[in-house]
């Protein structure tokens, strides 16, 4: 306020800005504020009622708002102590809500360079003795944001693009990025030997093969057993035999966000290389109509020559 010429404390009085929780002003200085040409005011609400949470949510509304100014660099300063948490805390929650903030889904876009983001993100702190903590911390919440993006863009990208196969050639990608981290895709024949038939009961119906994507990162002992994550990848749900409404039809292309989510835990698990041993299983297929749908009261059905157990809904 003292660099800006006061002009904080100006607003403050006219009652333009009242601090309540996401109110945002902007503040226009010229060249009183040290070079700094406007400062984003935001309000985090009743000090009672402060959380991490919405220190996070102002950060992502920082961030915007510097987006919507066409701005390369956003400052965001500091105060962990004033703000009544953690030092990492207080790092980690500014990078993660700028981060996803400006979380956009642009693999078909063509022209980035008319729509510009933000390249620098700075965290002032008042002293260097926590500036390790707060880098620290940064770059975890750096990492898991990025994990978040993989999980987004997969969420988001539509069902003719992310079939089965695109999304075990995703979790493959992923184990030749990072090291620990090994994938394996069962294909039809295997979980037919496997007797996975409720999975391949719901593949009966499409042209796409179904993927049982296994994904494991090993970072503790041998001995130390593994967590496991199962995230369910219909990649397209029309209901099957029985198709769903037209109304909102379009968003079934998300019934793959477990299985992504999974993806983006085990990039970031690998990427921070944490202690542990961890297991990620992904049953991917489309569920559509077809002659071969399975129907209620399947039972058996022949597949390569082998009769197998389908489905019993008797």
């Amino acid at each position: 306020d003292r660099e800006g010429g006061g002009a904080i404390q100006d607003i403050w009085q006219l009652g333009d800005f009242a601090g309540r929780k996401d109110q945002l002003s902007v503040l226009y200085t010229g060249e009183k504020a040290g070079g700094v040409r406007r400062i984003f005011l935001i309000g985090l609400g009743k000090k009672e009622a402060f959380s991490r949470d919405i220190f996070r949510g102002a950060a992502a509304k920082a961030g915007q708002a510097a987006r919507s100014h066409r701005l390369k660099d956003l400052v965001v300063v500091l105060d962990a102590d004033y703000l009544g948490i953690s030092w990492p805390e207080a790092a980690f929650a500014a990078v993660e809500g700028v981060m996803l903030g400006l979380y956009r889904f642009r693999e078909y876009k063509t022209n980035i360079e008319e729509d510009p983001d933000l390249e620098t993100l700075t965290i002032l702190v008042p002293d260097a003795q926590r500036l390790d903590l707060v880098k620290e911390a940064a770059v975890r919440a750096q990492t898991i944001s990025r994990a978040v993006y993989l999980t987004r863009n997969l969420v988001s990208m539509p069902s003719n693009e992310l079939t089965p196969a695109r999304l075990a050639g995703e979790a493959k990608a992923l184990a030749k990025r990072y090291r620990g981290l090994s994938v394996r895709i069962l294909e039809a024949r295997e979980m037919e030997r496997l007797g996975m038939n409720a999975l391949l009961g719901v593949a009966r119906g499409s042209r796409e093969s179904p993927k049982l994507i296994v994904m494991s990162y090993r970072g503790a002992d041998r001995k130390q057993r593994p967590l496991a994550l199962v995230g369910k990848a219909i990649t397209f749900d029309s209901g099957g035999i029985s198709l769903k409404p037209a109304e909102k039809m379009e968003e079934m292309k998300s019934d793959m966000a477990g299985g992504a989510a999974v993806l983006g835990t085990l990039q970031a698990v690998a990427e921070l290389k944490m202690p542990v041993n961890l297991v990620g299983i992904v049953p991917a297929t489309e569920n559509l109509p077809d002659g071969g749908a399975y129907k209620p009261g399947d039972i058996l059905r022949t597949m390569s020559g082998k009769t197998v157990e389908v489905l019993n809904t008797d």
